[in-house]
């Protein structure tokens, strides 16, 4: 049976990162791309034993194609640039999407066609999205194909990014790749922000989790309306400090082993349109669609700009997972970018910021419980409970969940979803260092006192 090692559990946070800092921190600066990358293919390996042979295949064929694009300086460039891609693709498809695909087959077709369960291999989206970059910068002239074959591999299996990203392209790290620069306030800049990572996932998104389990484990029809929006007010928040904290924490290892990770979230529910709230949600993503996807469709110069853009979201959708509701979710946000942009373009419309705010809001809120659902008629029912439309049947009241700790947790949780530190930056500073301790303590309290819950974007 395979154990995840993620960053939040007991064998990574007393074992292996304590193993892993000892031998990198201590060994020549020669040898630590070396060491960083014996321990990537462990931490993958620890998780998903049967899958490490296809992310090593994987990577030898983009780094071979990578060789050849640059090789070969005509007509065949192109080619050899489609093919990687569709590779990767592929990759994806059979994996991640086979399952999805027969269903939709049998569907259509009145068939019955039994689909074999696929095990998908960790981080799949991660280290193919990583690999298309890779392979289409080559193309564009952007970079030059890395010569150097464990270069590349560590750039594919990075154990930081390679669970949950963020992904990270080769142009933005190649220089980095030696880890030769590491210095102790990169140790000591990278620690903080491991520790504020950690703190989100552990002392307010697995908190609010528990909470969001209970609630979405019954049927929209037995809770009151008010039951229903703390499920899904509790999810905003626990899906947020979830992710940025797996981010906090990969940015924070990397900076210790002298990589510059770029930032992946900037406190996106703050946003005051759908179109600002995807410049700062899951930034990594958003751009790696808007660069390789969205921009040669045609983007905003040629085509329909509102197809593009239904395509993008389609396309984000279903990069989440193969289920009808990831679809409908990714569906949802691209039909209000696509009105959004309608209305920029026709409507001359000035609302009051906190309108404009309370609107984005409404929005991800009800696109987060479509995210959450298990299956499209359960997200349905629970959106159509929150607005009233429904029957209650037997009705759990709010008192049931609101304790005190939860609503503690919902007030540091909205709190820390605001940028304070650009308001008192100069006292945030000062007291960073023992926050940060306090923080990492109560974080281990908490772990050591309960079981472990994975990070919601593992499964991705």
């Amino acid at each position: 049976m395979e154990i995840s090692m993620g960053f939040s559990t007991n064998m990574f946070l007393f074992l292996f990162f304590p193993l892993f800092l000892m031998f990198f921190l201590i060994c020549n600066s020669n040898y630590r791309k070396y060491i960083l990358l014996l321990f990537s293919l462990i931490f993958y390996m620890w998780s998903s034993t049967k899958s490490i042979i296809i992310i090593l295949i994987v990577s030898l064929i983009n780094f071979l194609l990578g060789y050849l694009i640059d090789f070969f300086q005509n007509q065949y460039k192109k080619l050899i640039v489609r093919i990687g891609v569709l590779l990767n693709l592929l990759l994806l498809i059979v994996f991640k999407y086979t399952g999805f695909l027969g269903e939709i087959i049998n569907t259509i077709g009145h068939l019955n066609i039994s689909i074999p369960a696929i095990i998908l291999p960790l981080g799949l989206s991660y280290f193919s999205f990583s690999a298309i970059s890779y392979i289409i910068d080559i193309g564009r002239g952007d970079i030059v194909h890395e010569k150097n074959f464990f270069r590349f591999l560590l750039y594919i299996v990075m154990f930081p990014k390679i669970t949950a990203g963020p992904i990270i392209r080769y142009k933005d790290i190649s220089n980095q790749l030696t880890c030769e620069d590491v210095t102790l306030s990169h140790c000591v800049e990278g620690a903080k922000r491991f520790c504020i990572g950690l703190a989100k996932k552990v002392l307010i998104a697995d908190q609010l989790g528990l909470i969001v389990d209970e609630i979405f484990s019954i049927p929209a029809r037995n809770h009151l309306i008010s039951t229903v929006w703390l499920g899904a007010i509790c999810y905003t928040l626990q899906i947020y400090h979830d992710f940025s904290g797996y981010s906090d924490m990969a940015i924070g290892i990397g900076k210790i082993c002298g990589f510059d990770f770029k930032e992946n979230f900037n406190y996106p529910y703050i946003s005051k349109s759908l179109t600002e709230f995807w410049r700062r949600w899951h930034i990594s993503l958003s751009s790696w669609f808007r660069d390789y996807l969205y921009i040669p469709l045609g983007g905003n110069r040629r085509g329909n700009v509102y197809l593009n853009l239904s395509i993008v979201f389609l396309a984000t959708g279903l990069w989440h997972g193969s289920s009808w509701h990831f679809v409908i979710w990714g569906i949802w946000n691209g039909l209000f970018i696509v009105s959004e942009r309608m209305l920029k373009k026709h409507v001359h419309l000035s609302l009051p910021s906190v309108f404009r705010h309370l609107y984005t809001i409404l929005i991800v809120i009800i696109g987060w419980v479509f995210f959450r659902c298990n299956t499209t008629s359960m997200g349905i029912e629970y959106v159509l409970k929150m607005f009233g439309i429904g029957n209650t049947q037997i009705g759990f009241k709010l008192q049931w969940y609101l304790s005190p700790k939860i609503i503690v947790l919902l007030i540091i949780g909205g709190m820390c979803s605001i940028p304070w530190k650009n308001i008192f930056k100069k006292k945030m500073d000062s007291l960073s260092y023992v926050f940060c301790i306090l923080l990492l303590l109560f974080s281990i309290m908490v772990i050591m006192g309960n079981t472990y819950n994975s990070f919601i974007y593992f499964k991705f």
